[in-house]
């Protein structure tokens, strides 16, 4: 409008409709309290629609007035959830999150560790499972990211194979290496023991980036791991699998002596 004043050009249709969406969006704003608005900001925090109980956590404050408000104004969009659609879940306007303000880093990990076991209670039932579809490895992405700002490892040790698997899948190879170590360290640091499935992925997740030392290290206790456990019919393809993956660490590293013997103790594995 400034410019117009000044040289008397018309702006853009696209600066229209911006300034116009820019009015609207912050005369909704103005109709919040303080604890509605502290709720949408916190509701940044999420990349997904989550269920209404564990969006209602987001802050402490929040009711269910609250979010009915938000709602209402639009502010907020009610979707099926992901994992079970009879149930409403809610996300943020994608069009009002640029305005809605943002979290902190000390603020994303103190609403994270609010927020994910509750989460995890409602889309984790699965998690940890080889045969996770495509959808569910979204849910547990997000887990897994919340659960790393939560430093979390007890959802971690339960969600973050498949996340890797997820974003190897996606050629994400170098973003799956990072996340590996992060996962792997925030169990360590709390002496949470690493499931073998999780122990060979992250291995081939530092291996496939030419992290040879990590990818060692991690993939020797998960052969540790194998040895101290009980070899139940549902531990078989974890360990055939992680047999597989040292039989072909030794083949690249010319040990291929060594690796006729581990082969086919992954042979006798998979029959």
């Amino acid at each position: 409008m400034e410019t117009f004043q000044k040289s008397g050009t018309l702006p853009s249709d696209e600066k229209v409709a911006k300034f116009l969406e820019n009015l609207a969006i912050q005369s909704l704003l103005a109709l919040l309290t303080p604890n509605q608005r502290d709720l949408l900001r916190a509701a940044t925090l999420f990349n997904l629609p989550v269920p209404v109980p564990v969006f209602q956590k987001l802050t402490a404050a929040a009711t269910q007035k609250d979010i009915e408000r938000l709602v209402a104004l639009g502010l907020c969009e009610v979707y099926e959830d992901l994992y079970n659609p009879e149930e409403e879940a809610l996300a943020i306007n994608n069009i009002v999150r640029p305005y809605a303000g943002s979290l902190n880093d000390d603020e994303q990990k103190a609403v994270s560790s609010r927020v994910v076991s509750s989460l995890f209670d409602l889309w984790g039932v699965e998690s940890g499972s080889a045969h996770r579809s495509y959808l569910s490895y979204l849910l547990d992405f997000e887990m897994t990211r919340l659960a790393l700002l939560a430093s979390d490892p007890q959802v971690l040790a339960c969600t973050g194979a498949n996340t890797l698997r997820g974003l190897e899948a996606r050629f994400g190879y170098q973003t799956a290496a990072v996340a590996a170590k992060q996962i792997m360290s925030v169990l360590d640091a709390s002496g949470t023991a690493a499931p073998v499935r999780l122990l060979r992925i992250a291995s081939e997740r530092c291996a496939q980036v030419g992290e040879a030392q990590e990818a060692d290290r991690f993939l020797q206790r998960a052969l540790a791991e194998i040895r101290r456990s009980p070899q139940d019919a549902a531990a078989i393809a974890d360990h055939g699998a992680t047999f597989l993956t040292h039989a072909r660490a030794l083949i690249r590293q010319g040990d291929l002596d060594e690796a006729i013997p581990v082969l086919e103790q992954a042979r006798c594995l998979s029959h």
